[in-house]
């Protein structure tokens, strides 16, 4: 299992009590903290990290960085790899022939 990677500069909390049933969670983020992170992370081919917000076993929320990266080398359980078929030219010359020799011959 890989290590936990906190993300620095943001506090997750769960709503006040009080709050509207929508709002799911509080951040607070201490901007020049969180971007001097932000710019030591690596990140995924389209510019984008992604931040999970979890719960600790006592019940409070936190941020991490999710590391997770598909293995290069990954096949699903059954699938095979498709390679393309080779297909000889007289093959290639039968589906064109239509029986027609020339094109001002063609019946449309």
């Amino acid at each position: 299992m890989a290590e936990k990677v906190f993300v620095e500069g943001i506090t997750v909390k769960k709503p006040s009590e009080k709050a509207p049933a929508w709002i799911k969670m509080s951040e607070r983020i201490n901007r020049d903290e969180h971007i001097e992170w932000l710019k030591a992370q690596a990140v995924d081919d389209n510019g984008y990290l992604t931040i999970e917000i979890k719960e600790s076993k006592s019940g409070k929320l936190y941020a991490e960085l999710d590391t997770w990266k598909r293995d290069p080398d990954y096949q699903p359980p059954g699938s095979t790899e498709v390679k393309p078929k080779s297909v000889s030219p007289a093959v290639v010359e039968d589906v064109f022939d239509c029986g027609v020799d020339d094109e001002d011959n063609l019946p449309f």
